[in-house]
């Protein structure tokens, strides 16, 4: 049967050249590598220096692998720049010192810019080993770069000129499909399935024996949802504020400012009791635990750990006053089981709060604990809200939502099974995943409609073609809210729908000059 879309009215260049995409994709991963996660604010290391030109120092203290992997992180940019000029026909010369200055002033813009993000470290440095990584990207280019991006361009050809527009139709939906099942299955390592419903809940340390240092300080309400709660009404509550419907799914309500039994009001959690002992000091606007004393449910509490595993959501609100900040470690609240790990775990760290619960995901090796610096101050009174909606964590303190988020999608699970994690990189493991699927699928479009140029597309496979770039961000997240329990992200279906138009432009980023 002879097929009625016309044959590839145009032929793809053998020796097509990559500088367009390689310079494009080294310039998008420096600045998300370098300025992640592109928090700006005016620090005081800025208005501490004299000029803000200087860099305020020399950096951090780096190492040998750190140095490393600037080199590297420059050398694409170094590539690309290489065989554009040399396409030009500079000399080796010229293109040898314009790339390093182009490399260096690229790496200073950079360093320049993490002056006003407070997570991030600039420094000379810095500036010279990426100066290096794209003198080492040209000098690369001049040992191998012609046969390599020949070879390229040649896998290339061979597939513009035979991925017809109706070819992709069909190979698309087979690519999404692997991609989703594999989504489904890590979005299933943030669930609360692993939680031991023998734990007992603590207020001021944990089940560990033998007992270590108890908090110190006051605790005036400790509440607990089985759902996520969101931001509006969880401002409102840490500000003080009653909000009609937050006692939605309110599972229990401790309040210490009354007299002993320290008991649920709602009747579904045990009582609390004071264990090893009687505090020394009385119930004073809260229950004051001096570290020596604490609070502990009487008996498991398996019916909670089971409303969480059938929502896979929960939010835990608390009222405390520490007593010290420096050299603090201890837990404030734990939901434990002195023979297994802990399910839920909050703990202050000096001025610091500290969040863990368990999930498939952050168990072994990478506990995943989320680190919010600054919470704290003797004596200051905290209302502390913390919310998870199945995937990801927020924390509101006093009425103000932090900025910071605690992401535990496939993303982080895709990562920590090629590499450790870390917390504070959390939020950029679902950019990179979402690009992962979405930056090819959009090259693959790209390479699909290519051929036709100005002409009109078939209508058919074309609708087709669309529909299958449309639907499947839109899909993908319902499958991970369906598996997570978390509602649906608008943000999140935006971005993969950005990424895969930025991959049909990426790829055909070098059009203009591959064409015969």
């Amino acid at each position: 049967m002879t097929s009625d879309l016309p044959a590839h009215p145009r032929r793809f260049s053998l020796f097509a050249p990559w500088s367009n995409r390689i310079l494009l994709l080294a310039l998008a991963g420096i600045l998300f590598l370098t300025l992640f996660p592109f928090h700006f604010e005016l620090p005081g290391k800025i208005l501490a220096t004299s000029s803000a030109l200087r860099l305020g120092g020399e950096g951090r203290k780096s190492g040998p692998l750190d140095a490393l992997l600037n080199v590297l992180l420059f050398m694409p940019f170094g590539f690309g720049l290489a065989e554009k000029l040399r396409d030009r026909r500079w000399g080796r010369i010229s293109a040898f010192i314009a790339i390093w200055i182009a490399g260096s002033l690229l790496s200073y813009s950079v360093e320049f810019l993490q002056l006003y993000i407070p997570a991030r470290d600039s420094g000379w440095m810095d500036v010279f080993t990426n100066g290096t990584g794209a003198v080492a990207g040209f000098l690369l280019f001049e040992l191998i770069g012609q046969p390599l991006v020949a070879i390229v361009a040649s896998a290339e050809s061979a597939l513009r000129n035979s991925l017809t527009i109706r070819r992709a139709a069909f190979v698309l939906p087979i690519y999404f499909a692997l991609w989703f099942a594999l989504s489904s299955s890590l979005q299933k390592q943030t669930r609360l399935t692993n939680w031991d419903p023998q734990s007992q809940l603590l207020i001021g340390n944990d089940a560990a024996e033998p007992a270590p240092q108890g908090w110190e300080g006051t605790v005036s309400r400790v509440d607990l949802w089985s759902r996520a709660i969101p931001g509006d009404f969880a401002q409102a509550l840490t500000a003080g504020q009653a909000k009609p419907g937050a006692q939605s799914s309110l599972l229990a309500s401790y309040d210490f400012l009354s007299q002993a039994p320290l008991q649920d009001q709602l009747k579904f959690l045990p009582d609390l009791f004071w264990t090893p002992r009687l505090p020394q000091v009385g119930m004073r606007h809260g229950a004051v635990l001096d570290g020596q004393s604490w609070l502990a449910s009487q008996a498991p509490v398996p019916n909670l750990v089971a409303a969480l595993q059938r929502t896979n959501q929960f939010s835990i609100e608390f009222a405390c006053t520490p007593a010290e900040t420096a050299g603090t470690d201890a837990r404030i609240i734990s939901i434990s089981n002195p023979r297994r790990p802990f399910d839920l775990d909050i703990r202050q760290e000096d001025s610091n709060l500290v969040f863990w619960f368990r999930t498939p995901l952050t168990v072994g090796d990478a506990r995943l604990p989320w680190e919010i610096p600054g919470v704290f101050a003797a004596g200051q009174p905290r209302d502390i809200l913390f919310t998870y909606d199945g995937s990801d964590g927020s924390l509101y303190v006093n009425g103000t939502k932090n900025p910071g988020a605690y992401e535990l999608g496939p993303g982080a699970a895709f990562a920590k099974s090629i590499r450790s994690v870390k917390s504070a990189e959390l939020e950029g493991y679902k950019y990179i995943y979402d690009a992962l699927i979405f930056l090819p699928a959009g090259a693959l479009f790209g390479i699909a409609i290519w051929p036709f140029g100005a002409r009109e597309i078939p209508a058919f496979p074309a609708l087709i073609l669309a529909i299958e770039f449309v639907i499947p961000p839109w899909l993908l997240d319902r499958i991970l809210s369906r598996v997570s329990g978390r509602q649906a992200c608008v943000e999140s279906i935006l971005l993969c729908l950005i990424l895969v138009a930025a991959g049909t432009l990426w790829m055909n980023a070098d059009v203009s000059s591959q064409v015969r």
